[in-house]
């Protein structure tokens, strides 16, 4: 015991020799029973409020574990867990770690609810039904567990991002004082001042404070779906029918359908998904960058989702754990979500009130596959490139081929559904689009310019802002330019001669746009206002209705 728990004495007394054990330098500290036992060193004894355990109770600043799980409730007060967090410490929280138990009753419920109504139809005896609750009771529990790996991998993905966009979480938090009922100081969250000092230090959030953003993010945004108009969208109809176990959709899909909870089930469902997918900053992002309401954010983030078949590749990245390093699972999934904030970003800005999710999701999604099946082999050099080294990477760290194409070429897929418009309305061939739109941006080198609004350095709200402005304002452009370019085709086919006529017929433009981007990469500290105004001069370009044939 000396040895191994790092012990110093030869006798001790039983509380001091528990105070020792945990503090000692182990793995796992597992707190199962009844009791706080670690405190925060700014905390007396009497606001923790467990006179009992007095007498064992360290501080989280002498903690020497890597990890704390708890399987008890108040074992470790909030202030703990936070201050462990700051010290590097992977801690959750006990409503996190122990959500399973309240997850399961959820199920049971409305699994009850839904059989007492056959029982009381006559379509089951009372005896039937409780062998039905008994034979389901290992699918629920891994749809229980399911949802807990899901909601603990949000949680860490929103972790290793925090610290590089501690300003957006901050934001977030304010978000969440004013809509969602959070009380900073009831849930021990740092103020302004605090903040302050943490960013300072190059600190973020802690893992525990961020459990308390998410499970806010998700109560708030499930109270907001129940009142959505489109709650009842038989569209929705699988977040109802994967709430409950298969046994359940094969015999009673009726039933289901008219459960008399189905929209509290789905916007819960629907709540967890999205959070879980795309982390607990997504809903306030889109609304400051967008101004839409929760109910316009989550229809559109449904259909980002849907038409480039996000949760397949999520799914293969999840099956990859233990085969490759956490870091590159989060990455990847990092670059799945950056392509989901973006799609849906356009989808808000462009048919935020023509945006039925069948219809929507029918109107982009056979076009981007096929978009998709083109790439990366219609990329330009430059971009193919870029895309192999990615890949190369990814394959590197043992991700497998058609995967790591597949991550590899997302940040390429963002663009398409402004080019899936196009293909609907002039009936060019999908590859003859995407020669013309790369072939522009070769011809104007806007890889470059993108690069360039991608190297911003973001300090504050606006600059934030402005920055996803620079990003949607490029890709408008770029296929407003493929755009103007086809309606002037004529019977003319030929990729090279209609790009290479309408770049003779534009040269001044074209020439005054380049020279602008050549004196931003002179520059060795690109600004803001540098960047608006070369997007101004590529915006002359692109309204320009110049006759090409």
């Amino acid at each position: 015991m000396k040895v191994r728990f790092d012990l110093h004495v030869d006798n001790i007394a039983p509380d001091a020799l528990i105070s020792l054990l945990l503090t000692s330098p182990v793995d796992l500290l597992w707190n199962g029973g009844i009791g706080t036992y670690v405190k925060a060193a700014h905390e007396s004894h009497v606001e923790v409020g467990d006179k009992a355990n007095d007498n064992l109770r360290v501080n989280a600043n002498e903690l020497r574990c890597k990890v704390i799980g708890e399987g008890g409730n108040l074992g470790i007060t909030q202030a703990a867990r936070i201050e462990y967090g700051l010290h590097n410490g992977v801690s959750l929280t006990d409503f996190i770690d122990n959500s399973a138990g309240v997850d399961c009753s959820d199920h049971e419920v409305n699994i009850k609810i839904l059989l007492n109504k056959v029982v009381a139809k006559g379509g089951l005896t009372p005896a039937a039904r409780n062998k039905v609750l008994a034979s389901m009771t290992n699918t629920v529990s891994k749809m229980v567990l399911s949802n807990n790996y899901h909601q603990v991998q949000a949680i860490g993905l929103a972790y290793s991002e925090s610290k590089r966009r501690v300003n957006e979480y901050t934001g977030l938090l304010n978000y969440l004082e004013n809509f969602a009922g959070l009380n900073r100081e009831l849930e021990t969250l740092p103020n302004e001042e605090q903040m302050e000092e943490r960013i300072s230090k190059g600190d973020g959030f802690t893992r525990p404070e961020l459990s308390v953003m998410t499970s806010y993010i998700k109560m708030y945004l499930k109270t907001e779906l129940v009142k959505a108009d489109y709650i009842h969208d038989d569209y929705l109809l699988p977040y109802l029918y994967n709430a409950f176990p298969a046994q359940m959709q094969k015999n009673y899909l009726k039933e289901l359908k008219n459960h008399q909870l189905r929209p509290e089930i789905v916007a819960t469902q629907l709540a967890n998904r999205l959070i879980n997918l795309l982390g607990p900053n997504f809903i306030y992002r889109l609304a400051e960058s967008t101004g839409a309401s929760v109910g316009e954010i989550v229809k559109a983030a449904i259909v980002a989702k849907d038409i480039f078949k996000i949760e397949a590749q999520w799914l293969q990245i999840e099956a990859l754990d233990f085969k490759v390093a956490a870091s590159v699972q989060n990455s990847m999934m990092s670059d799945l979500m950056r392509l989901m904030r973006r799609t849906t970003r356009w989808l808000l800005r462009n048919r935020r009130n023509n945006l039925d999710l069948a219809s929507s999701e029918k109107y982009f999604a056979k076009s981007i596959a096929a978009f998709k099946a083109l790439l990366p082999e219609k990329l330009p050099a430059q971009l193919k490139s870029q895309w192999q080294g990615k890949y190369q990477q990814l394959i590197d760290a043992g991700v497998p081929k058609a995967l790591a194409s597949d991550v590899a070429t997302a940040q390429f897929w963002v663009p398409l559904q402004g080019i899936t418009e196009i293909a609907k309305s002039s009936g060019v061939s999908h590859s003859s689009l995407l020669e013309i739109y790369y072939k522009i941006g070769d011809e104007l080198k806007l890889n470059g310019l993108n690069k360039l609004i991608l190297d911003l350095a973001v300090n504050n709200h606006w600059q934030a802002l402005a920055r996803e402005t620079f990003q949607d304002d490029l890709e408008w452009q770029q296929c407003s330019l493929t755009q103007n370019i086809i309606s002037n085709m004529g019977a003319r086919r030929d990729v090279s001669s209609v790009v290479d006529k309408w770049s003779e017929t534009n040269r001044g433009l074209i020439q005054r746009s380049q020279h602008t981007l050549s004196l931003l990469q002179r520059e060795s500290n690109t600004e803001y206002p540098m960047l608006s105004v070369a997007l101004r001069e590529l915006l002359n370009l692109a309204q320009n209705r110049a006759h090409c044939n």
